[in-house]
């Protein structure tokens, strides 16, 4: 299967896990035939490309990324890679709001994560709030 045939299986399919049609399931498998289509399990810029191709919605590809976090057999290691490096970067709020996706507390070091987060939310106002509940509801 190549990339653009994932990308539209995608696509076609429920993001919304609040949605009535919403299948977890046939998501996960979708994203995991791209995986194999991308060669890798770090759909990251991709996911950004389409937010910004207007093909995603941010809100859909949060969801998306969620998803991807769990699906594959590296458990989103390359993926939270990607994401962690777009906050340290901290220079694009698209990117900041897809790092900040839910289900995953960025970074291994809590110092770091209380670091690069304090940074991203005096430079992003609109992402303030997510990021102090990360780090306050983050186990220590």
């Amino acid at each position: 299967m190549e990339i653009e045939s994932a990308v539209a299986a995608i696509l076609k399919r429920e993001q919304d896990p609040d949605h009535p049609d919403f299948d977890l399931t046939a998501l996960s498998d979708a994203v995991e035939d791209l995986f194999r289509a991308q060669g890798c399990e770090d759909i990251a810029p991709l996911v950004e490309q389409l937010v910004r191709e207007e093909r995603l919605s941010l809100r859909a590809a949060s969801a998306l990324l969620a998803v991807a976090t769990w699906s594959g057999s590296e458990n989103g290691e390359s993926l939270q890679r990607t994401l962690e490096q777009w906050l340290r970067e901290g220079d694009d709020s698209r990117r900041i709001s897809l790092a900040l996706h839910e289900g995953v507390f960025p970074f291994v070091s809590t110092s770091e994560m209380d670091e690069v987060l304090m940074r991203v939310a005096a430079r992003f106002p609109e992402h303030a709030a997510r990021c102090r509940d990360l780090i306050v509801n983050r186990p220590r």
